[in-house]
C-alpha cells in the first residue's frame, strides 16, 4: 500500500460504452477495497471509435459530458465525485471496403490529447511548460 503514482487510461468504444459501464465502475470500485485513494491516482477516460458518432471530433465538452452521462451512468459519477480527465478518440474516417476497413482521412487531433495527457500526468508539467524536453528539443529546430 505505498502510495506509488498511478496513470491509468481505461477505454471504451462509443458502441459498447453502455456495456461496459458496469465492468469499469467494478474496476474502480476495486481500486478504493485494494486502499487506493482515488483522489491520488491520474485517471484518463477515453471514449474510442468516436467516428462512428459521424463525427471526428467533439464539438463541445457538454457533447462529451451528455455521451458519458447517458451511456457510462455509473462511471460518470465516478468521473464527477474524483474530477477524472475524459476525452475521445478517433483514428479519423474510415471506410468499409468488403472485410477490410480503409482509413481515408486520418486525425491525430485526438492521440495529441492523449499524449499531452501522458505526458503531463507523469512529470506534472503541460508538455509547452518552457524548459522541458519538448520545448528543448522544438526550440533546437
Amino acid at each position: 500500500n505505498e502510495n506509488i503514482p498511478l496513470n491509468i487510461i481505461i477505454v471504451t468504444s462509443y458502441n459498447s460504452a453502455h456495456k461496459e459501464d458496469a465492468l469499469i465502475d467494478t474496476f474502480l470500485n476495486r481500486l478504493v477495497e485494494k486502499g487506493i485513494n482515488p483522489e491520488n491516482v491520474k485517471i484518463l477516460l477515453v471514449i474510442s471509435k468516436w467516428d462512428l458518432s459521424g463525427k471526428t471530433n467533439v464539438a463541445t465538452d457538454e457533447e462529451l459530458a451528455t455521451f458519458i452521462q447517458q451511456r457510462l451512468p455509473m462511471t460518470n459519477s465516478k468521473i464527477d465525485t474524483h474530477n477524472f480527465a475524459k476525452t475521445f478518440f478517433t483514428i479519423g474516417k474510415i471506410e468499409h471496403q468488403g472485410n477490410q476497413e480503409k482509413i481515408t482521412n486520418l486525425n491525430l487531433y485526438s492521440a495529441g490529447i492523449i499524449a499531452n495527457w501522458i505526458y503531463e500526468s507523469i512529470t506534472r508539467y503541460p508538455i509547452n511548460y518552457p524548459g522541458t524536453l519538448w520545448e528543448r528539443i522544438r526550440s533546437s529546430f
